[in-house]
Formats: structure tokens, C-alpha cells, sequence
């Protein structure tokens, strides 16, 4: 979508349910069961005002709810020197929060999983460590029966 938005300098505005019916498409041809969008800011124009950024945003994720058959995962970076507030939107928007983070401890590197927000669902407010298992996927390490994901 960067590549075809650069070829055009116009000012013609990216249109949320364009980019929604292209990937709708994408999903249908492919028979996607997941779609991962990583990074949400790259469908984000860089010359929009943060109200501009946050309406988009909202007009994109409301329509990929809306029209797609398969779980939809994005994956945001948020920052404070974000003019645009992407991350902070997406945070506001998306039915559920997953954050991680990798962090060094006494016992070397860990990973953590936090989840921050999960619409209709009863979460565990703690932090999760978790590995990466080839083969398997995600598998949280306080419960080594119970993987997240498969590979």
C-alpha cells in the first residue's frame, strides 16, 4: 500500500475502505484464517493531522471487524514522539491489547506478556513470561501446557 501511495504524490486521500476492500479480497483469495497487519502506522498516511490519523484508523479497524472472517491481528508501536498518536488510537480501538516486552533479569533474558485489555473477556491482570517453542508457537512458561498460538 507505501508503494502505491508513493507513486501517486496527489493529494488525493487514502481511503480506509479502499485499503479494507483490498485486503478483504486478499483474505478471500487466499482463504486466510489470520491476517496480521505489522505495522498499522505503515497504512498511515505521514502528512495527516492526528485527528485525520485517528478518524482513519478508526474508519480502518471498524471495517476490518466488520468484514473479515478471520482474526485480525496488528501490531502498533507506541511512542511518545508519535505526532499522529497511531499507537495510542489503535490502544483506544482495538478489541483487545496484547503487550510485550523483552526485558533482562537475573536469569538472563525474558520475554513478558501483559494483557492490557480484552473486550468481553475475564483476563488475568499480571504479567506472563513466555517462550518461544519451534513447532509449537507461544507457550506461556507459568503454565507449560497451555500454548497461545500454533506455529
Amino acid at each position: 500500500f507505501t508503494a502505491s501511495r508513493n507513486k501517486s504524490r496527489s493529494r488525493v486521500p487514502v481511503d480506509a475502505r479502499n485499503i479494507t476492500t483490498d485486503l478483504s479480497q486478499q483474505v478471500r483469495k487466499t482463504i486466510a484464517r489470520r491476517l496480521v497487519i505489522d505495522s498499522i502506522t505503515s497504512l498511515v498516511p505521514p502528512d495527516m493531522t492526528r485527528a485525520e490519523a485517528h478518524d482513519y484508523l478508526r474508519s480502518l479497524i471498524l471495517a476490518l471487524e466488520d468484514n473479515f472472517g478471520c482474526t485480525v491481528l496488528i501490531t502498533a508501536r507506541t511512542s511518545t514522539g508519535d505526532p499522529q498518536a497511531i499507537g495510542e488510537a489503535a490502544e483506544y480501538l482495538a478489541s483487545g491489547i496484547l503487550e510485550l516486552q523483552v526485558r533482562k533479569s537475573g536469569f538472563g533474558i525474558e520475554r513478558l506478556l501483559f494483557i492490557k485489555k480484552m473486550r468481553g473477556t475475564a483476563v488475568d491482570p499480571r504479567e506472563c513470561r513466555f517462550r518461544i517453542e519451534q513447532g509449537v508457537g507461544v507457550r506461556l512458561a507459568d503454565r507449560p501446557s497451555a500454548p497461545i498460538s500454533s506455529a
